[in-house]
């Protein structure tokens, strides 16, 4: 969206006419499968209550703990089963710009900031067991922007923002041996690392994105860096968010997003998107007016593998009048996307959703707000397959994007 020179964001966002249903209360409720409703909460910290300081939410692979991570430069971890906080800790000086539990060993926590390390917490002492940094010759240290860790735990990556006007880096560690710094990349980008996703089943693969609006891909486990080089996407924004497909038969896809209105499918094989899942069609999914205020917030998969996308209506309005969030299933064969779930929000005013994960042992979505986390439970059960059939039979036409 392009913003008229000298005027505010929020005098334009004021001029936004509130988003309403396409349908009745009813129909609703008979074209979603789900319905969820908050059954806890945990409040968090005042580093968390102001707007726009929260910054990523992430579980560990046990479902077992949560952490919650600020810009300014705080760290919260809460246990799921009793959503009670276990430690919060000043962890950078500076914003924290990722989070991600170690695959193989849920007691390691690693973070990035801008404050040019990169640390690793043992989330049974809440201590800092190492702390990276990396300084190029003639150079200050270098801000991280974004990490990960790879499926086998044995790498670890941070992306750095644009050094001297040059080049950003991809710094690469062996995440076994604290100490030893394996290389990095300095060619494959020109301007901020925006994220990097480990393959989730090839261990040795990595996807990068970046303010070049290049999403690279790379084989790290090839001696250099123009060898490593294997496929380019120009995603024509910068990506802000990268995601494998989670699924064996769709490895080499992912999901790219720009936040908070641009989601595409890709093959990296190919030379286009394999499905632009746009504001107008998650729009159109939801049941809702106006694309405008239609905003992605975050990409979760079900027990089977299903990408769901989870996304708001009205929430930058002032009033939030009649705002809503819910659940879009994408289904990969029929290139559809599809309702799957509405999230009550009566009673819970003010509501500011920054990230979302979700727990498919107990079906159960977490989503970071400004001051808490909400743990969104679904009222019943799933309608029988005969009775989904039906309502879809009668909602086709509705449903058909």
């Amino acid at each position: 969206m392009e913003f008229m020179k000298g005027q505010p964001l929020m005098d334009i966002r004021d001029e936004y006419e509130p988003d309403r249903d396409t349908c009745s209360e009813s129909e609703i409720a008979e074209i979603f499968p789900l319905h969820y409703q908050v059954k806890k909460k945990t409040q968090l910290s005042e580093s968390f209550q102001d707007s726009n300081t929260c910054v990523r939410l992430v579980a560990d692979n046990k479902e077992a703990n949560l952490a919650a991570a600020s810009k300014k430069g705080e760290i919260t971890l809460v246990n799921v089963d009793t959503a009670t906080k276990m430690a919060t800790f000043s962890a950078h000086t500076s914003e924290v710009t990722s989070l991600k539990f170690c695959p193989v060993n849920s007691n390691l926590l690693y973070s990035s900031s801008l404050d040019n390390t990169v640390k690793v917490w043992d989330l049974r002492s809440n201590n800092s067991e190492q702390s990276y940094q990396y300084t190029e010759e003639d150079c200050n240290s270098m801000e991280f922007t974004c990490l990960d860790v790879n499926s086998s735990g044995e790498f670890l990556c941070a992306g750095t923002s644009l050094l001297n006007e040059e080049s950003a880096y991809l710094i690469f560690w062996d995440a076994r041996n604290n100490k030893k710094t394996l290389g990095g990349y300095s060619e494959s980008h020109s301007d901020d690392i925006t994220h990097l996703k480990f393959h989730p089943s090839k261990r040795h693969i990595l996807a990068s994105g970046a303010m070049d609006n290049l999403i690279n891909v790379y084989d790290i486990m090839k001696p250099s860096e123009a060898d490593a080089f294997s496929h380019c996407i120009d995603f024509g924004t910068t990506p802000d968010y990268i995601s494998w497909d989670r699924h064996s038969s769709h490895s080499s896809k992912l999901f790219a997003v720009n936040y908070p209105q641009q989601v595409q499918y890709w093959d990296i094989d190919g030379t286009k998107p394999i499905a632009d899942l746009s504001a107008k069609r998650l729009c159109k999914a939801m049941k809702r007016q106006r694309p405008e205020q239609c905003h992605f917030i975050s990409l979760n998969y079900d027990s089977d593998l299903n990408p769901m996308l989870m996304v708001s209506s009205n929430l930058s309005c002032e009033s939030q009048q009649d705002a809503c969030i819910r659940t879009i299933t994408y289904n990969r064969e029929k290139n559809r996307v599809k309702p799957h779930a509405v999230f009550e929000l009566k009673g819970n005013k003010s509501v500011q959703v920054y990230d979302s994960v979700f727990l498919p042992t107990t079906e159960v979505f977490v989503t970071l707000e400004s001051g808490c986390l909400r743990y969104w439970g679904s009222q019943g059960q799933k309608r029988s397959q005969q009775n989904s059939l039906n309502a879809d039979n009668a909602n086709s036409k509705k449903l058909k994007q």
